[in-house]
C-alpha cells in the first residue's frame, strides 16, 4: 500500500545549505514522528459507552459448553421458513401452517452519528474542526449452528468543504471520505467447538486505555484521544478456532492480511511534523521538502502467504477470577523506518520512506480479580525480536538509520474503584523495560504511560459524565491530554453528547508536538435503529 504525501510548506526557500550530521539526525527524527503513528496505540482513544467492541462470541461472558439455543433466535426452520415450493405456490395443506410470530433468522441493525467539532483557539482562522456524518449497518443471519455477519461503515466529513484549498491531498484522502467493511464473518458452532472465518475484531488482554497484549487488531489513529470505541479497533481477515470446556477456553487464530490501520498523514491535522518545520526553534526542513512529494509505503504486501500471523490463547473465566495466557508471532503494526539514500534528500525528486513491519514473538499473561468494591487487572508481556530504529554516524551529512531487534518486558496494572454510589474511578499504568540499555535508539522505550478515568451516572442513569487524563511520562515529559464528556439518553435509541479535550505538548519532541492549538469542543448525536 502506498500513500503519497504532498509537502509544500509556506514560504519554503528554493536553495538548500549543507546539513551537518546533527541537523541530519533531527531531519530523520522529524520524518519519523510525522510519518509514523502520532501517538502510541494505547493512547489512541479513551473508552466510552457509545458502543462495545469485543470478539464475536461475547468474550466477556463465561461461555457454556453447549448453549441451549445457539443462534439466540429460537428458530430451527430452514433458510426459507415456509413449506412453499421454490416458485411461491400455495400451500396444499400437507405442511403445517407457518407461525408468523416466529422470529426471522435475518436481522439488520445500525447506527447513524453526527459528530461536530470546533478548534477553540482558531476562531480567527478556520475553527471548523469536524463535521463527520457516518452510518454503520450490520446484516446478521443466525440459524442453528450457523451465523453470518456483514457490516459496513461509511463516513463523510463536511469540515473539509470549508476552505478546502488549505488542505493537502493526503489529508483529504485520510479524513474526508471513508467507506469500508467492518466485521464480516461466517461462524459455525459445533457443540464445544466454534470456527470463525472472515474480518474479525478480537480483544486481547484486560487493559482499557493501555495494553501490552492487545496485538490482534490495528487501530484507527487519525484522531488521538477522540475516536469512539466503535471505530478504534479495525477488523482483519482471519480464521479462528475456539474450544470450550467448563470455565476454560482455548483459541487458535491465523491472520491472513497485513493491514496496519489508519494514521494521520505527515501534514494532517494530528501530525506533529508541521510544528517541527515551522516556528521559533523548529527544524528547518522546508529546504528539503519544498515542492516535493514525500510518500511512505508498507513493505509487506497486504495479502501474501509470507505475512500470515499466528496467535494462541487460553483463558479461564471462573468464580472470582479471570486468567489468560497468550502466545503470538505477529507483524509489528508500528513498523520501523527504512530511509532512501542520502542522495534522495539532496536531489529534487520525490522522497519515499518505507515502513517495515517486522515480526516479533509475544508471550503474555493477563488477569482480573475483584475484591469488594475494587477490581484489579493486570497484563505482563515479553516481546522477543521486536525491531526498533537505531542511529549510527555514517560520517556524512546524514546518519545511517539502522534496525536492531531488542527484547523487552511490558507491564500494565489497572485498579478500578466502584465504592462511591453511581461512580467508578480507574487508574491504569504501563511501562516498557528493554532487556538492554541502548544510547542509539531514536525514541526512548521506557517512558511510562498513565491513564486516570472517572465516570458518574445520574438522572436514573440517563446522564453519564466521563473525565479522563492521559500522561506520557511520570512528569508528563512527553505531553499529556485531558478530556471531559457528558452523554444523555434522549429517548430509546437516541444519545446526545458534548465535551472538551485539551492537548498539552511538552518542550521535547514527542507525539503531541505542535498540539498546543488543538483543544477542541465537540458535540455528537447518535441514533441506534433496527431495520428488520
Amino acid at each position: 500500500m502506498r500513500q503519497s504525501i504532498s509537502c509544500t510548506p509556506v514560504g519554503a526557500p528554493s536553495t538548500r545549505s549543507t546539513r551537518s550530521t546533527r541537523r541530519g539526525n533531527r531531519v530523520i527524527a522529524a520524518l519519523l514522528v510525522g510519518c509514523l503513528a502520532s501517538v502510541p496505540a494505547s493512547f489512541a482513544a479513551e473508552p466510552d459507552e457509545w458502543g462495545e467492541e469485543d470478539d464475536d462470541f461475547g468474550e466477556d461472558e463465561s461461555p457454556p459448553s453447549k448453549p441451549a439455543d445457539p443462534d439466540g433466535f429460537g428458530d430451527d426452520d430452514d433458510d426459507f421458513g415456509d413449506g412453499d415450493d421454490d416458485f411461491g405456490g400455495d400451500n396444499d395443506g400437507s405442511e403445517p401452517p407457518v407461525d408468523d410470530d416466529e422470529p426471522s433468522p435475518w436481522s439488520m441493525t445500525g447506527f447513524a452519528r453526527s459528530d461536530w467539532g470546533l478548534w477553540v483557539e482558531r476562531f480567527d482562522d478556520n475553527p471548523f474542526a469536524k463535521g463527520r456524518q457516518s452510518l454503520d449497518l450490520v446484516l446478521n443471519y443466525s440459524s442453528g449452528p450457523l451465523r453470518f455477519v456483514v457490516s459496513g461503515h461509511a463516513e463523510y466529513d463536511l469540515a473539509y468543504l470549508v476552505e478546502r484549498d488549505s488542505y493537502d491531498g493526503p489529508t483529504l484522502e485520510a479524513y474526508e471520505l471513508l467507506v469500508d467493511f467492518r466485521k464480516t464473518f461466517l461462524a459455525l458452532s459445533l457443540g464445544d467447538i466454534e470456527i470463525t472465518v472472515g474480518k474479525q475484531i478480537v480483544a486481547w488482554g484486560e487493559g482499557d486505555a493501555i495494553s501490552a497484549i492487545d496485538v490482534v487488531n490495528p487501530r484507527d489513529g487519525r484522531e488521538p484521544g477522540l475516536a469512539d470505541l466503535d471505530d478504534l479497533r479495525l477488523p482483519v481477515l482471519a480464521t479462528r478456532i475456539g474450544y470450550f470446556t467448563g470455565y476454560h477456553r482455548f483459541e487458535a487464530m491465523m491472520i491472513h492480511e497485513a493491514f496496519f490501520g489508519y494514521r494521520s498523514p505527515p501534514f494532517g491535522p494530528f501530525s506533529p511534523l508541521p510544528a517541527l518545520i515551522a516556528g521559533d526553534g523548529g527544524l528547518d526542513l522546508a529546504p528539503l521538502l519544498a515542492g516535493r512529494d514525500v510518500s511512505y509505503r508498507d513493505l509487506q504486501d497486504r495479502f501474501s502467504l509470507d505475512n500470515q500471523e499466528v496467535l494462541l490463547r487460553w483463558s479461564y473465566k471462573g468464580p472470582g477470577i479471570d486468567l489468560a495466557l497468550y502466545g503470538a508471532w505477529v507483524l509489528d503494526d508500528q513498523g520501523v523506518v527504512v530511509l532512501p539514500d542520502a542522495s534522495s534528500f539532496a536531489g529534487t525528486g520525490d522522497i519515499e520512506v518505507g515502513l517495515d513491519h517486522r515480526r516479533f514473538w509475544l508471550i503474555g499473561h493477563s488477569g482480573a480479580y475483584p475484591l469488594q468494591d475494587w477490581l484489579f487487572k493486570w497484563e505482563a508481556a515479553v516481546k522477543l525480536d521486536q525491531a526498533f530504529n537505531v542511529q549510527r554516524d555514517a560520517g556524512g551529512p546524514l546518519p545511517e538509520l539502522g534496525v536492531d531487534t531488542i527484547g523487552n518486558f511490558n507491564g500494565v496494572l489497572s485498579i478500578t474503584y466502584a465504592g462511591i454510589s453511581d461512580t467508578t474511578i480507574a487508574l491504569e499504568m504501563g511501562q516498557t523495560f528493554p532487556f538492554e540499555t541502548r544510547d542509539d535508539l531514536l525514541f526512548e522505550l521506557d517512558v511510562p504511560q498513565i491513564a486516570l478515568r472517572s465516570s458518574h451516572t445520574l438522572l436514573r442513569e440517563d446522564l453519564r459524565i466521563d473525565a479522563a487524563i492521559s500522561l506520557l511520562g511520570w512528569k508528563a515529559q512527553l505531553g499529556w491530554l485531558a478530556r471531559v464528556e457528558a452523554n444523555y439518553t434522549l429517548m430509546d435509541g437516541w444519545k446526545l453528547g458534548a465535551g472538551f479535550i485539551t492537548f498539552q505538548p511538552s518542550d521535547s519532541v514527542g507525539p503531541f508536538s505542535g498540539f498546543d492549538r488543538h483543544d477542541r469542543l465537540f458535540v455528537k448525536l447518535r441514533w441506534d435503529f433496527t431495520v428488520f
